[in-house]
This record gives C-alpha cells, structure tokens and sequence, in this order.
C-alpha cells in the first residue's frame, strides 16, 4: 500500500525571545514585518516533520514571512537615549513565522478491514537534534480549508496534540460505502440468492439448475477478479475479499 499523506499546509509558529526588544511597534501586526535581513538575524526553532522520508524541517527563505505582535506593554527610552522610542520586551511581545509547504507524510494503511476501514494519518512536528532540551513545542490550533470528501476517503475527524516531545496532527480518514455496496455486495448477495433458490427447483429442470449455478459461479469469479485488481496489493486478506470468497 503506498503509504503517503500529501498535504499543503500553511505552518504558523509563535514564540518569545526575552533576549530582543524593538522599537515603536504598530498594534497592527502587518507593520511590524521583519525583513529577510532581520529575519536571518533573528532566532528561529529547529522544526522537523519528523515522519517525512527526509526530515524536512522549517524553512526561513523568501516565502517566509514574519511579524510581531503588539502586546501593548511598553516602556519609554531614556533621556540620554538619542531615539526617542517606545521599547517592547521580547519576552511579552511574539513573533510570528508563517511560511506554506507541501509535504509527504508517511502513512501506514491498514486494509483489512477494507471497505469498513477507518485510516489514521499524523502530522509529527518536533525539534531537531537536542533542542527540545530548551523550547516546548505548545499545540495551537488547526484549520483544514480543504473538500471534506477526497477521491477514496472523507475527513471523518481531525485533532492537535501534544504526544512526549512532538506535536501530533491527526486525521481520521473514512470511506463512503455507498458505492461499494451498490457495485459489490448488492450484487453478489443477489446472485447467490439466485443461485440458492435452484434448490427448490423440481428434477426435471435439473439442466436449468446446473446452468444458473454456473452462470452465477461465473459472472462472481469475474467480479471478485474485477475488484481485487483495483485494491491495493497487501500481505493479508481483506475483509471484502473474504466476501467475495
């Protein structure tokens, strides 16, 4: 089973640092924008997506985009200062990191119980190396803006939380089984009631009994044939192949 979650995700992360102050800070957010000179001086976490194929992490390039946020708390520069600002702690006043991916997470599909199936998909977001030693990782929130129902699967339910060091993003994913009852159970099930109800036939029509049997044996070999080429291919039997069977 190909075991990838492909996503586009907006990732906004906001932390403090005691060690900065600014200067004349607007109360909308939008005019304190960093530049990316300043942005490079500025400290920023280790984020990693830490059950991706390569460790994709945080990106701090041209497409970020970063601003602080007016808390409200400040103090006026002293007289001997030749600026005559409004000083803002790093440690009251955040700074916002916003930046868009496009990211492969690995997902492991169980398919046994398929059409009845119910996946798990995580987002794992932790810090590299040992910087978890100085920074936690806190939840936010989480917005999905996407379709609710996908080609395979409908979001049946998303959560943030927090697991030890990472923050895990998770979304239940559930089947429509609409289609599949009318495409394989519907039928199926008809056919064997057709070909049981031979049984009750008298013995003359012995020759009609053995060729809707065959034809029902028949026409459900080819279906079964149908619907396992269009399954993924796994080490076990799945629940609708035992069904068919």
């Amino acid at each position: 089973v190909d075991s990838n979650f492909s996503c586009q995700l907006k990732l906004q992360l906001i932390w403090f640092d005691q060690r900065l102050t600014y200067n004349n800070l607007k109360k909308d957010s939008n005019y304190n924008t960093l530049s990316e000179e300043e942005r490079n001086k500025v400290w920023t976490p280790k984020i990693i997506f830490s059950n991706t194929e390569k460790m994709d992490g945080l990106k701090n390039d041209e497409r970020a985009h970063a601003t602080i946020l007016d808390n409200g708390n400040f103090l006026i520069a002293s007289d001997d200062s030749l600026d005559n600002a409004f000083l803002y702690k790093g440690s009251e006043n955040p700074i916002t990191l916003t930046r868009a991916y496009k990211v492969d997470f690995i997902c492991n599909f169980d398919m046994m119980w398929y059409p009845f199936d119910t996946q798990h998909c995580f987002m794992n977001i932790s810090m590299e190396g040992n910087s978890d030693i100085f920074v936690d990782l806190v939840p936010g929130y989480i917005e999905y803006k996407g379709p609710i129902d996908l080609a395979q699967y409908y979001i049946r339910s998303k959560d943030i939380q927090r697991e030890d060091i990472t923050v895990a993003i998770r979304f239940s994913l559930g089947r429509r089984l609409l289609s599949t009852f009318l495409t394989t159970y519907v039928p199926t099930l008809l056919l064997n009631i057709i070909a049981l109800s031979t049984n009750y036939f008298k013995d003359f029509f012995f020759e009609a009994v053995v060729s809707v049997n065959l034809t029902a044996m028949l026409v459900l070999a080819t279906m079964f044939i149908g619907v396992s080429q269009t399954l993924p291919t796994t080490s076990y039997v799945k629940m609708v192949e035992i069904w068919l069977i």
